[in-house]
């Protein structure tokens, strides 16, 4: 039984979610990625240019964009089977890292993937960011809230 663990990211900055994912890509194994948005050139989206990522992302107004990653590591914790979404709406960025924690082959406690989570929410400059079982917005599946705990924590 799949056992999703979302992380959400809300209001990041553009400069930074950018960097971010290029960061993503740079340890990881990109198999695809999708974009849901107005006509666009998906071959804009580069993630081994963060400049060209940037003007890509820039030129968008409402969309979603999924990152299929079958192995991912980023900042020593390495997960298998990884989808990050990138939601861009009303001109806010949301980024959501998804992976089956049943999957992973070293299991990382809450206390780990939390400090992990505000790693990620500092590099990202998050407004907030939260965590549990998919939809990570259900307060009653949180593990954590930033530096708070859920009742599932």
């Amino acid at each position: 039984m799949e056992e999703l663990i979302e992380i959400t990211f809300e209001e990041v900055k553009l400069e930074s979610l950018t960097h971010l994912l290029v960061a993503f890509a740079s340890g990881s194994t990109l198999l695809n990625y999708d974009v849901a948005s107005d006509p666009f050139d998906e071959t804009l989206v580069d993630l081994k240019d963060e400049s060209k990522l940037l003007t890509a992302l820039s030129l968008l107004t409402n969309y979603a964009i999924y990152f299929n990653f079958p192995e991912f590591e980023f900042a020593g914790l390495a997960l298998s089977a990884v989808g990050i979404q990138v939601f861009g709406y009303n001109g806010k960025l949301d980024l959501n890292i998804i992976f089956d924690y049943n999957l992973t082959t070293n299991k990382v406690s809450i206390p780990s993937l939390q400090a992990w989570a505000s790693l990620i929410a500092v590099q990202s400059n998050a407004k907030t960011y939260f965590c549990g079982l998919e939809p990570a917005v259900n307060l009653n599946t949180r593990f954590f809230t930033e530096d708070i705990l859920g009742p599932l924590g």
